[in-house]
């Protein structure tokens, strides 16, 4: 991604005269440029789209003078290339020519066709993505990433000696919401057939709010960026000087608005003979006590106990005359008054009990402009029947409970049946009641080509039928044909409130 634009960069943006080419660069297994292709490239388009995996694709249509582009082992164009496709741009001031790289691609398939009149080569890309999604593992074994290992290393060792990428970045993955929570909770097992895609996209989708992708020849995994004190790349000055925009449209979809998320996560097994209702409490200390006697407790086993009332700060559980170990959330962080009650279940590892939850695993995110008062926050638990309740507050919200009244959305299924904790629940809440307010507002614009937009960026704009400013996010990119000079771009309102405004 390019936030580097000079003034050179703008200055070609809406010339009157417009003289565009293509340069072809044509890489071997090792991304090393072997060749510039000799056809005349006469048809270009491509998509961006933040919200695939598979972030960028083309189609190339050239005008070739021979037979080196047939689809076979000794053609330039075959599975073990590559292509990195650059727009250029003669600029009218300086009458020199700017590049701009579209993208680093793998061919899909072609077609060549052949008569006395034509020659036509039909490339269809797309990014290195392809890659993993195409590589499947192999051997008769089950694959197993056991539980505790390090998240961003089991990744690397993913892509590097199934996936053969070189080159990546990969941030430290886990929970955004409380640092040193990043390995893998429980095994993780693949089978032959699995691409590896799947097992990236596992390892990924364990915490909310993380994103996988190629930036050209590199493999990315980095959080999904709330842009929050990133650069505008565009101005709304600058479209309006350099009549940028053809055509606008903004959508407003309420039915996406949804203020109130509501996620159910995984239900929680409990081994015969660890559950129990005979507990008492001592200061901050539970004494639970077992009919089948526990005579030495589990790493990794669960332990569900009825609570007889709502816990002190920094609780410890005893089981039975075993040693009293300190309750804790999943990332090791104790708990503050009250947050436990009733029916609860444990995890015993690294000599802490780890509070997983109750039977299921349930949170609830609420979407307000004022602050709750005690008593609304004890309405709200009972109301949802849940504890594990946050709030997003943002006084100037326009779809907060307090304008638009309760809009629910439940979460719900396979995406969300991993979530093994109350506090993981209720991040995965916080994340995708962020995401249903920043959708809702939809625009597309209709521009002249900016060859250095890129999804994920910043722009202003001042709308056309409202001559408001505001604050986009680039989320898709479509050119039709790059050699025409136009381009679709469609973006979603900026909300800057995630993850800052949280209680």
């Amino acid at each position: 991604m390019n936030d580097n634009i000079t003034t050179d960069d703008i200055s070609i943006l809406g010339q009157h005269i417009k003289n565009l080419d293509l340069e072809i660069e044509l890489l071997n297994q090792d991304l090393q440029t072997i060749d510039i292709l000799s056809g005349d490239p006469i048809e270009l388009s491509y998509d961006y789209d933040s919200s695939s995996d598979c972030r960028a694709s083309c189609t190339l249509k050239m005008f070739v003078k021979n037979s080196n582009y047939t689809i076979d082992d000794g053609s330039k164009i075959w599975l073990n290339r590559y292509i990195k496709i650059w727009i250029k741009i003669l600029s009218q001031r300086t009458k020199q020519w700017l590049k701009y790289c579209i993208g680093l691609f793998m061919p899909l398939n072609n077609d060549f066709t052949y008569s006395d009149t034509d020659r036509l080569l039909e490339c269809k890309c797309a990014d290195l993505m392809t890659i993993l999604t195409n590589t499947q593992l192999g051997g008769a074994e089950t694959t197993t990433i056991s539980a505790d290992t390090n998240i961003r290393s089991s990744m690397i060792g993913t892509i590097t000696q199934l996936g053969g990428i070189k080159k990546y970045y990969i941030e430290n993955i886990g929970s955004l919401q409380s640092e040193g929570n990043n390995t893998v909770p429980y095994d993780l097992t693949f089978n032959c057939g699995d691409s590896v895609y799947d097992v990236v996209e596992k390892l990924r989708d364990l915490y909310s709010g993380w994103q996988t992708y190629f930036d050209l020849d590199t493999f990315m995994c980095t959080s999904i960026p709330t842009n929050t004190n990133s650069n505008i790349i565009l101005d709304y000055q600058t479209i309006i000087d350099k009549a940028l925009v053809i055509d606008e449209k903004l959508s407003n979809d309420f039915t996406k608005v949804k203020n109130v998320t509501e996620v159910f996560g995984s239900t929680i097994d409990v081994d015969d003979g660890r559950y129990t209702d005979t507990c008492t409490l001592s200061g901050s200390q539970y004494i639970a006590t077992f009919s089948s006697t526990i005579d030495a407790l589990e790493s990794g086993g669960k332990y569900a106990v009825k609570l007889p009332s709502a816990n002190l700060a920094n609780p410890t559980l005893k089981i039975d005359s075993l040693t009293a170990y300190s309750i804790v959330d999943s990332d090791g962080t104790s708990l503050s008054a009250g947050t436990i009650d009733g029916y609860s279940v444990f995890e015993w590892k690294n000599n802490l009990f780890y509070y997983l939850g109750k039977y299921q695993c349930h949170a609830v995110c609420i979407y307000r402009g004022t602050q709750p008062t005690d008593t609304e926050k004890t309405t709200d638990k009972t109301t949802y029947n849940c504890d594990t309740i946050g709030y997003r507050i943002n006084p100037d919200g326009i779809f907060t409970i307090e304008k638009i009244g309760i809009k629910k959305d439940v979460k719900t299924g396979s995406n969300y049946d991993v979530i093994y904790s109350n506090d993981l629940c209720l991040e995965r809440a916080k994340y995708e009641n962020w995401k249903t307010v920043r959708l809702a507002n939809t625009l597309e614009l209709t521009m002249q080509l900016v060859p250095w937009l890129q999804v994920n960026q910043l722009i202003t704009y001042q709308l056309k039928s409202t001559g408001d400013i505001k604050t986009w996010t680039v989320t898709k990119i479509s050119c039709s044909n790059a050699l025409s000079g136009t381009m679709t771009v469609e973006l979603t309102e900026y909300y800057p409130d995630y993850p800052e405004s949280y209680l």
